[in-house]
């Protein structure tokens, strides 16, 4: 009895759940916030084509771009996804900064072992460290993906039941 009163309560705590949607990464009204003018924007089409260009403006119905080949206005309907490019330099700076300071402890050794004065040489390494990190981060850059349009993503929760009394659940994910 204690294993059917159990079963037939996670029958219909199951059975009542409606199936989760998959929530998107950023509401496309959002973007009006998020994104600024000049801001260097990837938007990928329904259809899959690639858009770059330069955000000219942005509102709940559609996006305006400043391409190469010239302005372009897309529709929100026909948008998958929008990236943001961005170029972060604070990594490459404390890497170069790392690799400079090894550097520079053993050209400091080295110059003070030779009978010189070491302080002002062991500057070079590290300087050129840090730049070498800023210039090759800053090069490299990445797209921060502001915005995707739920594509049928669903979590579906269904009820199992054996023929001994035994019970579970099955879930299933749909990407």
């Amino acid at each position: 009895m204690k294993n059917s009163a159990a079963a037939l309560a996670l029958v219909i705590a199951i059975g009542s759940m409606a199936p989760a949607w998959a929530q998107d990464k950023a509401d496309f009204a959002a973007l009006q916030t998020t994104l600024k003018r000049e801001d260097k924007v990837t938007l990928t089409t329904l259809a899959g084509d690639k858009i770059e260009g330069r955000m000219v403006g942005v509102s709940v119905g559609q996006i305006e771009l400043l391409t190469k080949n010239g302005p372009r206005t897309v529709d929100a309907v026909q948008i998958q996804k929008v990236q943001k490019r961005k170029n972060g330099v604070a990594l490459g700076a404390v890497v170069g900064t790392a690799a400079g300071i090894t550097s520079a402890v053993a050209l400091a050794k080295y110059v003070g072992d030779e009978g010189g004065v070491s302080g002002g040489v062991a500057l070079i390494p590290i300087g050129l460290g840090l730049g070498a990190g800023i210039g090759i981060d800053a090069a490299i850059g990445s797209n921060k993906t502001l915005y995707e349009r739920n594509s049928g993503r669903t979590v579906t929760v269904a009820p199992l039941i054996d023929k001994k009394g035994g019970f579970g659940g099955r879930v299933a994910i749909k990407f």
